[in-house]
């Protein structure tokens, strides 16, 4: 499990700039935002969508709804 954690002290996260971005926002209303970010691809990357969804999510401290599909 530690060889698959690179983190470096004092390093920004790579999740910062979307959490900054969802800072303020409800769990739903950060999933719909980063959901259409994603599919817009405004961010610059592709994504497995739900799974790395998810994982932004809980790195911001939100939570994807369970019942909620980026689709």
């Amino acid at each position: 499990m530690l060889g698959l954690v690179k983190a470096k002290v004092g390093a920004v996260s790579p999740y910062e700039p979307c959490c900054s971005l969802l800072d303020g926002l409800v769990d739903l209303d950060a999933a719909v935002c980063l959901c259409t970010a994603i599919k817009a691809n405004v961010l610059g990357i592709n994504l497995n969508i739900p799974i790395d969804l998810s994982l932004i999510l809980n790195n911001c401290g939100k939570i994807c709804p369970s019942d909620y599909q980026c689709a």
